[in-house]
């Protein structure tokens, strides 16, 4: 095997390495990390974005949606899950309104 060969393997091998352990690492951190983070690292912004809102006023982007809509699982579950009863994603703080949670209401972190 020629030397240029050999070093390449090895520089390889050490890139390898470290990748492993840096995985480690983000590993250990998320397991760290509160339940309610991890919920929220795990919704899709865009996911939720495109459920069917009906906006509160035109031209604003607060709005409603059933609890029970179809594809709003995931969050109704990390909004239950949550301490305080609400998760923010994205650019919007979700929560549960209306008699029995029959609404999840959004609302943006900062109006513009």
């Amino acid at each position: 095997m020629s030397q240029l060969l050999k070093a390449k393997i090895d520089t390889i091998e050490e890139g390898l390495r470290t990748l492993a352990e840096r995985l480690r690492e983000i590993e250990k951190a998320y397991q760290q990390m509160p339940q309610e983070a991890k919920v929220e690292l795990e919704l899709d912004p865009k996911e939720i974005g495109s459920l069917p809102w009906k906006l509160y006023r035109e031209g604003h982007r607060s709005g409603w949606i059933f609890a029970n809509q179809s594809r709003a699982e995931r969050l109704a579950e990390a909004i239950r899950s949550s301490q305080n009863g609400r998760v923010k994603v994205g650019d919007f703080e979700y929560q549960f309104s209306g008699d029995q949670h029959k609404f999840i209401s959004r609302r943006p972190l900062k109006e513009g």
